[in-house]
């Protein structure tokens, strides 16, 4: 959730498009540099089933649906080539993402909240510090509410009462967070 409010991928996703451009520039190096030497050693030993950097390579390009690259050990234009690499990779992490908040209950008021990845306007409005904490803090489920303390405790969903309501107005109210908000 903390990712989804600063609009943030997971740091997997830099290492995963810088190790597919230095791929790519092995693949342009001429047969005389050392580094395209190792590179078609380490080809050969992915080719006889042994694990090594080229077996990660070829996962990665396989992963986001680019065998046919490995397969041909060419990319043609290396500059659309990496473009479309990295979206493909960006928009995998965004669908995981939202993938994650909509299969887990934890993630219902939040779901309410976010749909995009991208940084939420609090964050960089000049408003206090202590009000874009207390706006966290509720948005991200870090708050002493009973729906979230209930939980924790194993109470039954509809047992998790607003005290508040239950001790001025004598009523059975769920403490969820549209309640506290409204």
């Amino acid at each position: 959730m903390v990712r989804g409010e600063c609009g943030r991928l997971p740091l997997c996703t830099t290492y995963f498009i810088n190790c597919i451009r230095y791929w790519c520039n092995l693949l342009t190096m001429p047969l005389h540099r050392h580094p395209k030497q190792c590179y078609n050693m380490l080809k050969s030993v992915d080719d006889a089933d042994r694990n090594c950097w080229a077996s990660k390579i070829r996962t990665l390009l396989y992963k986001y649906g680019f065998s046919f690259i490995w397969i041909s050990q060419d990319v043609g234009d290396t500059n659309a080539f990496f473009r479309m690499f990295k979206h493909r990779v960006v928009n995998y992490c965004t669908l995981d993402w939202q993938a994650a908040l909509d299969t887990s209950s934890r993630y219902d008021h939040y779901n309410n909240v976010k749909s995009l990845l991208t940084v939420e306007t609090y964050l960089t409005m000049d408003i206090q510090l202590k009000y874009r904490i207390a706006m966290s803090k509720f948005r991200l489920l870090n708050h002493r509410l009973n729906i979230k303390l209930g939980r924790y405790n194993n109470v039954l969903k509809e047992n998790r009462i607003c005290n508040v309501c239950q001790q001025l107005n004598n009523t059975n109210v769920i403490d969820c967070e549209y309640h506290a908000f409204f």
